[in-house]
């Protein structure tokens, strides 16, 4: 695992509500995420404060790459276990290109891809499924309850 994530928030809940209780579980989640706060908050700090100092501005221009790095393996891996299929993966890029070249508003992209969903699923009902198919090659018909 390269960050914790997810995961490691819930189960320090989850470990703080199975010793202490509710409370145990709203302590616990609150500490998790309390020093991240802080160091950005910190961060944040010195960006605005000393942002104009040439080492300051070099040290934040050196963490940029790192990051993107960062963003980069963990969309890959998302990507690895989301996008099943051609057409997800084609949707996928779609999205993105509309979005990061054309300047097309979230909103949009999200609502062209519910419209695509719901044609697709409505071509996918009007053809006969995966089982179907495979179970007239057999000989078998499937029966439906």
């Amino acid at each position: 695992m390269l960050l914790p994530g997810p995961e490691a928030q819930q189960l320090a809940i989850y470990i703080g509500w199975k010793l202490h209780g509710k409370w145990g579980g709203v302590v616990a989640g609150t500490l998790f995420v309390l020093p991240s706060m802080f160091v950005l908050l910190a961060l944040s700090v010195i960006y605005v404060q000393l942002g104009n100092l040439p080492w300051i501005a070099a040290m934040f221009n050196g963490l940029k790459p790192a990051v993107i790095a960062l963003v980069i393996i963990a969309l890959h891996r998302v990507a690895k276990r989301a996008l099943r299929g051609p057409v997800q993966s084609g949707v996928a890029a779609a999205a993105f290109v509309c979005m990061f070249f054309l300047d097309v508003s979230l909103l949009l992209v999200m609502l062209g891809v519910v419209v695509l969903g719901i044609v697709l699923g409505m071509l996918r009902a009007g053809s006969p499924s995966q089982t179907e198919r495979g179970a007239r090659r057999r000989g078998r018909t499937r029966i439906l309850h």
